[in-house]
């Protein structure tokens, strides 16, 4: 950790605040400096009866603020199933905003406690401490109807502590803010280290989403340096970073991380990954005077989502899971801003019309009665027999196998058992898709594989696996996974098929 060094040694707030003042000269800057469309949730449940399938769509600016009106004639839907990809569905759209629907968000603020951020009360300066309970409380502000809020905290020695279970009351709140939310004095002896514990906080934050009576959408909101006792440790973090992607993906929690570190910044790529990992969002902060325009920005893209009602020209529904992207084609904005792909769960399909074929069943199976029996009256001649086609010889072909790499290699995966035992298989694209059925980047002939079974994303230099829903599962190291990252070495078996997975 870096510090100022001078021959009376002042005091690590004094250090601080000399970091402050030179960070207070520079502008605001955002990690996601690019535009940023992300699909929440697709919901085709009542297709059936609706003929409707709704999303749920963030769409940010490269200023991290939402994109105004946006309109039908940008909008593009494609579906992937089984046997087909990126297919487009024509349709008619109709857009709302999550305000508009009167839909609630429960939020989850956690307060940094820790002596980082330590300030003077009272102090004409605005300190970081000061800071953030004075955003948190505007924040809560935009808050109304059916939104919940609760707080959470933590210090150098206390990894979490509640201050206010999810409520209606968002004033309490407010007053908790004001009464409980404090930060630690400065550590006066440079030899005692803070217990900060960033990663075990939101962890067990984002566990108190399993209360029921919640609404779907569900948003952590911290504000942070990113410090933590396990910051040095790689493997500490990735297993910290991987127990808060899986409970924020059982939970439904996206977590809305602001970063803002008065010592340089070191860790506040901690922050990014949990906004990453989560499908959230992050936003640097420089200067603390900036703080209201960030929490407005967050307040906005809370409570502005889109919600958009799509009802296809051509399209029956299908009870399989399929997978929805949105393609946006906005005025100023990048060519083509495509979202996530995400699964929709079960589409109904229209319901089958069936008192209309009743009567054109019925009245043609009379008919075909009635020819029938003029076809028995009329039949005097017997029947000719049929020559019997002579049986046709069956060439067997043998199968050709070519396992020569079709593009630059970025992995392997070396089968050792299944029927494909022996064979290696090279990942040369940034997504590879595996199962049984031809289209898979990788197809395995097992009656034991699904035929859409499981995928290996490659982003930011970091491979991970992800199962599709299939009816075997997957397994790392005799694991049963939904997602995880891969690591050199790991043992992944799809039904019968065990694999190797090798980086070179």
């Amino acid at each position: 950790m870096h510090r100022f060094a001078f021959d009376n040694r002042p005091s690590r707030f004094l250090n601080s605040l000399i970091a402050f003042s030179f960070a207070m000269l520079l502008p605001l800057t955002s990690f996601a400096a690019v535009w940023w469309a992300n699909l929440d949730l697709v919901d085709g449940t009542n297709y059936g009866d609706t003929k409707k399938i709704r999303f749920f769509v963030d769409v940010l600016n490269d200023s991290n603020d939402v994109v105004a009106n946006l309109k039908p004639e940008y909008l593009t839907v494609l579906y992937s199933d089984a046997k087909k990809e990126d297919v487009k569905l024509d349709g008619e759209f109709e857009i709302s905003t999550f305000a508009d629907k009167d839909f609630g968000v429960a939020v989850m603020l956690v307060f940094a406690g820790h002596s980082n951020y330590a300030g003077e009360e009272g102090a004409k300066f605005l300190s970081p401490c000061k800071a953030q309970r004075e955003g948190f409380k505007k924040l809560a502000d935009t808050l109304k109807g059916q939104d919940q809020l609760a707080l959470y905290t933590y210090t150098n020695t206390q990894f979490s502590k509640k201050l206010a279970s999810f409520t209606r009351d968002y004033g309490s709140v407010k007053q908790e803010l004001d009464k409980s939310a404090k930060c630690d004095k400065p550590v006066a002896d440079p030899k005692k280290k803070a217990r900060i514990q960033l990663f075990r906080t939101i962890k067990s934050a984002i566990d108190e989403f399993k209360e029921e009576g919640l609404p779907r959408r569900k948003i952590l909101i911290v504000m942070s340096d990113g410090q933590d006792i396990r910051a040095e440790n790689q493997k500490a973090v990735r297993k910290r970073l991987d127990e808060i992607r899986e409970a924020a993906e059982t939970n439904g929690v996206r977590v809305y991380a602001v970063g803002f570190s008065m010592e340089g910044g070191k860790y506040l790529r901690f922050l990014r990954d949990m906004a990453r990992v989560t499908n959230g969002t992050y936003r640097e902060l420089k200067r603390l005077n900036d703080i209201e325009t960030v929490f407005f920005q967050i307040g906005q893209q809370i409570k502005k989502q889109y919600v958009i009602d799509f009802t296809p020209k051509k399209f029956k529904g299908d009870n399989k899971d399929l997978q929805f992207q949105l393609v946006l084609k906005i005025p100023k904005g990048p060519a083509a801003l495509k979202t996530n792909k995400l699964a929709a769960g079960t589409v109904k399909p229209i319901p089958f019309p069936w008192m209309k074929w009743v009567i054109w069943i019925g009245g043609g199976l009379l008919a075909f009665i009635f020819l029938i029996i003029i076809i028995v009256l009329i039949a005097k001649r017997p029947k000719k027999e049929k020559p019997v086609a002579a049986p046709m010889e069956e060439h067997e072909e043998e199968e050709i196998i070519d396992d020569t790499p079709r593009g630059p290699v970025k992995g392997k995966l070396e089968v050792v058992a299944g029927p494909h035992a022996g064979r290696t298989f090279w990942i040369t694209d940034d997504i590879t898709t595996i199962g049984s059925m031809d289209g898979n980047n990788i197809v395995l002939n097992d009656s034991s594989v699904s035929k859409r079974h499981a995928g290996i994303k490659i982003e930011d230099k970091r491979y991970e696996l992800a199962d599709f829903g299939s009816t075997n599962s997957t397994f790392i190291n005799g694991r049963k996974i939904n997602k995880q990252f891969l690591r050199d070495g790991d043992k992944i078996r799809f039904g019968d098929t065990e694999m190797v997975f090798h980086l070179q």
